[in-house]
Order: structure tokens, then sequence, then C-alpha cells
């Protein structure tokens, strides 16, 4: 069994080199950094900032996520307004179950299985289970999301990377 990872803390600051040179070490999610500055304040100010920045990271729900990686797309030029609007609608109704967690606590396993149930479960509107394209697109934009995600250090790993589309 893999050991937890610590959570996340700002350490230091360290005086080295006879008091030129101050560091802080960043640690947390699977990763370790050195930051170094030349005066005490300025590594308080650099520690104060970078535990604020942790916070911030360790709270982000799957909702605002989501905002955010549709508001990116959509300001990088990737899509169309309409487009955007339209896929924040579709990863909030295949994430319904999940909107209010933070982004880190989705598994794996449980991308697996919330995946099984959307492509099992009948559509509220013809009653019958999703067509497999229905499906495999939900499957495609979660993959997207949560691949941004990664790319900006909000989830370790795309929980959604593994899983296999059906039909």
């Amino acid at each position: 069994m893999a050991r937890p990872k610590s959570p996340p803390r700002v350490c230091g600051p360290y005086e080295e080199r006879g008091g030129r040179r101050f560091r802080i070490r960043v640690c947390g999610h699977g990763t370790e950094k050195n930051l170094y500055v030349s005066t005490r304040a300025e590594a308080l100010a650099l520690k104060a900032a970078a535990e604020r920045e942790l916070v911030a990271v360790a709270r982000r729900s799957i909702a605002d996520v989501i905002d955010a990686y549709c508001e990116d797309k959509e300001r990088q030029g990737s899509c169309k307004a309409e487009t955007a609007a339209s896929e924040r609608e579709r990863l909030r109704g295949f994430l319904a179950e999940h909107l209010d967690r933070e982004v880190r606590e989705l598994t794996s396993q449980q991308a697996a299985e919330l995946y099984r149930d959307v492509s099992e479960r009948p559509s509220k509107k013809t009653g019958k289970a999703l067509e497999a394209a229905s499906h495999r697109f939900y499957l495609s934009l979660a993959k997207r999301l949560f691949g941004w995600a990664e790319q900006l250090g909000y989830v370790d790993s795309n929980p959604f990377q593994s899983v296999r589309p059906r039909g």
C-alpha cells in the first residue's frame, strides 16, 4: 500500500552563506521546491505568500475547477463562449454528485465508477441508457478537464486517465 502524501507545508526561512542568502522550502503533494532570496524579510514575505497559495490550491472544489477550465479555454481562444458554456454544463451534469468535493479527493476508482454509472443510467430525457457516443464524449471532457488541472498542479494525477470507454 502506498504511503499517503504529507500535507503541503512551507518550512524556513533558513539562513545560508553567512546570512547572504535565505531559503524557504515548499513541500507537499509529492513535490519539494526551494526558493532563495537575499534577506530574511523577503524570505518571511515569500513564505507567507507560499502558504496562502497552498491553502488556495488545497481548497479548490470540482465546480470551481470546471469554471476556471472553461474560462481559460475561452480566454485562450480555443473555443467560443457558447462552446465553453455548453462544456461547463455537460461537465457539471456528468460530475453533479461531486461538485462540492475538493478536486484532489476524486480517486481513479471513483472516476471509473462514475463513468460506469453514467453509461448505464437511464437518461432523464429518453428513459434509455445514453448512447455510447454521448457517454464517451462526457469521459473525454472529464479527461481533458483533469488533464488541465494536473498541468496546473490542482491534482497530482488525472483520475480519469486510465478509465476506458465503453460501448
